[in-house]
């Protein structure tokens, strides 16, 4: 076999077997929260209110269950407000002995969708709702999970705050751990949608992104930046900080061109 055709399929076998850096890997950085007194908070987001079709993404890595832990949330939970708008929607770990999540909308009807799937502590996972006018599905690490049917559609809403790591009721419900790429989308996405966008840092131009922290850094004013452009900054509150990507580990992705290497933060 002439040397050129041989140098040719070593090539290619090269470029689909050598794994591409994800995201993760080249990220440098992820929010810690320790479950006391801290999150990120983002004043009245507007891009964010009244989606009747949308997608929230987020990678997390459990620390602890916690009871109604929130890992993203629209609004709060408290009787005025509460009554007030239709707009507020949240992902928390519903059951602290296993995880079980739970997707919510239109809190003031009790609309909500408390899914079987269960998370993992010590290990990051991706986690992905998607909603569009009646069908809310949930996806976990780029594969479908399950979905859930709402009765009534999601009504616009008032001036509410975004909170990662927090779902805001009576008292702060708190979340545990480590979270990192939060994106909101203001349409339902495909699963090969999120497949193919999952480990891998976005450029902030996608269209439909209307919400995206990848917590690399801080700006000027020391908040975390919005790069979707739509500039709702966030506020690192109590003890939230950055930590740094320090220790490698394998992720396991859907599509093996894009399997990488992802860092794990050390935490104290």
């Amino acid at each position: 076999m002439p040397r050129k055709i041989i140098f040719g399929l070593i090539f290619l076998l090269v470029v689909e077997l050598v794994p591409m850096n994800s995201s993760h890997a080249q990220s440098g950085q992820a929010l810690y929260l320790d479950g006391d007194g801290d999150w990120v908070e983002v004043p009245g987001p507007w891009e964010l209110m009244g989606l009747t079709h949308m997608t929230a993404e987020v990678w997390v890595k459990i620390q602890e269950f916690e009871w109604n832990a929130g890992i993203l949330a629209l609004g709060d939970r408290s009787s005025e407000r509460f009554a007030l708008t239709h707009t507020a929607y949240g992902l928390h770990g519903e059951d602290p002995e296993n995880g079980i999540l739970e997707w919510e909308f239109n809190w003031s009807g009790g609309v909500s969708a408390p899914f079987a799937t269960k998370l993992e502590q010590g290990r990051f996972q991706h986690v992905a709702v998607t909603y569009n006018d009646s069908i809310c599905r949930l996806y976990v690490d780029g594969l479908f999970a399950e979905k859930r049917a709402y009765d009534s559609p999601v009504n616009g809403g008032e001036y509410y705050n975004f909170y990662i790591g927090n779902q805001i009721g009576s008292h702060p419900e708190l979340y545990k751990g480590l979270i990192d790429e939060v994106r909101i989308w203001d349409y339902a996405r495909t699963e090969e949608e999120i497949q193919a966008d999952m480990s891998r840092s976005l450029t902030g131009e996608e269209q439909g992104l209307v919400g995206y922290w990848n917590f690399n850094g801080t700006n000027q004013e020391g908040l975390v930046p919005d790069l979707s452009g739509s500039a709702n900054h966030g506020v690192l509150v109590g003890n939230a900080h950055l930590v740094p990507w320090d220790i490698e580990m394998p992720i396991s992705l859907v599509r093996p061109v894009t399997w990488g290497i992802i860092k794990t933060p050390t935490v104290d």
